[in-house]
């Protein structure tokens, strides 16, 4: 049950996540306790493992995200910065820094530096660990909301450019799908690359295998990756159900990802094992399957639209335990959090963002994927259509300009309590 009468709210995590939602809410006067575990981020490094700034619809997201993230008086997106130093690692440290700075001298927020292994239910509690979540506090999470929405891995799939796809097909449903049906023999000649790379690992000696990657699940069983990644599914224009089905999507820039194929073979044994595949015989891995440690949520089944816990109305989440990538991406749900937390605090009734935002696509998307296993986000989550020109030079003030429409209907209702 919700305390009667809150004094403050705790915020589990200093990342940008952590840090908007604090000085969000210490800006409106709530006392904010932050947990800071003092783990240092590894910018280059995590931009090598996600696909962040990959793409043209990407890029002008983000500009017009970080627009939005002004409009709404974010202390880190103020800073004035070039499109040549636009989320380079020079700018994403200096927001990082001028957000610590902001919150050792902010009177509200008192700042407590260990690691969080527990939650009391009956306090407002913000949980934006990330990929810095500790393993007694993920314990916690996995026995608090259930072992199949709580993960300590994170599946980056590989991707591909070149391919033939005159032998893939494609549905009318999903056109960005693309699927490669497989009969019995194809599949087994395909498991049988999969079984010489992982003997050729295993003579090196000292190999481990990692839970549903596509090794472990090869080594368990034939069945088990046909099973997890490969389930064959209806395709019309064939003649008989195939036996295993490759799932694909096509990314903005016409590359190819291999969906639920997560790996730690090397780049050569990933390659060798792709080549098997019809219409892979020239293709080039851009991106190799790989599995990190990282803590993230299946989301859709754990908070509504208020990136509130559907189990326990006092927890909230922010940043990249949600299932998104991205220091803007992280900085959106920390402010969106907050703004919940806001109304939730004085007993106010709490507003969706519109969904014709890009924050507000952001918590639309995170809730309502059609996915059954769980997606890391770091696209544009649908909010640029199909229909855009990528080249127009005025996009970006053109998207923005048709957001802030919304946004400013949202901050009027917000600000008057319409919605009390």
């Amino acid at each position: 049950m919700r305390i009667s009468k809150p004094q403050l709210v705790n915020v589990i995590g200093s990342g940008y996540a952590g840090i908007e939602c604090a000085l969000f809410l210490a800006g409106h006067g709530i006392k904010v306790h932050l947990f800071d575990d003092e783990k240092t981020y590894q910018f280059d490094e995590l931009s090598q493992k996600f696909e962040c700034n990959s793409t043209k619809k990407r890029k002008i997201f983000e500009k017009v995200l970080f627009k939005e993230l002004r409009l709404f008086g974010s202390p880190l997106a103020r800073i004035e910065v070039s499109d040549d130093e636009f989320l380079t690692t020079k700018h994403c440290m200096e927001m990082f820094r001028r957000g610590k700075e902001l919150l050792l001298n902010n009177p509200n927020v008192q700042i407590f530096q260990t690691n969080i292994h527990e939650i009391n239910p009956n306090e407002i509690t913000v949980i934006a660990t990330g990929h810095s979540t500790n393993e007694r506090l993920m314990n916690f999470l996995s026995y608090y909301f259930g072992n199949m929405n709580c993960f300590s891995k994170m599946m980056i799939y590989p991707k591909f450019s070149n391919l033939y796809e005159n032998y893939y097909f494609k549905l009318e449903s999903t056109k960005e799908r693309l699927y490669l049906p497989m009969s019995y023999e194809e599949y087994i000649k395909f498991i049988n690359s999969i079984v010489n790379e992982i003997n050729l690992e295993k003579e090196k000696g000292n190999y481990t295998f990692i839970e549903n990657t596509i090794e472990w699940l090869v080594d368990k069983d034939n069945d088990c990756l046909k099973n997890y990644a490969m389930r064959p599914i209806y395709i019309p224009g064939l003649k008989e159900r195939p036996y295993a089905v490759l799932k694909m999507r096509k990314t903005d820039n016409g590359e190819v990802k291999i969906c639920d194929f997560g790996s730690k073979l090397s780049r050569e044994s990933q390659e060798r094992i792709f080549k098997n595949l019809k219409g892979f015989e020239n293709a080039e891995l851009i991106k190799c399957a790989d599995v990190i440690d990282t803590c993230f949520l299946n989301s859709k089944f754990i908070i509504n639209e208020f990136n509130q816990s559907v189990q326990n109305e006092n927890i909230f989440f922010a940043g990249s335990i949600l299932g998104i990538e991205g220091v803007l991406d992280s900085m959106a749900t920390g402010i969106v959090t907050g703004l919940c937390i806001n109304k939730f605090f004085n007993d106010y009734q709490m507003i969706p963002l519109p969904k014709e935002s890009c924050m507000g696509a952001m918590n639309h998307k995170i809730i309502s994927s059609n996915e059954v296993k769980p997606e890391v986000y770091s696209e544009n989550y649908g909010f640029i259509d199909n229909t855009v020109d990528l080249d127009d030079k005025n996009i970006v003030d053109k998207l923005f300009g048709k957001s802030v429409e919304y946004l400013e209907m949202f901050k009027e209702n917000y600000k008057n309590g319409k919605h009390v």
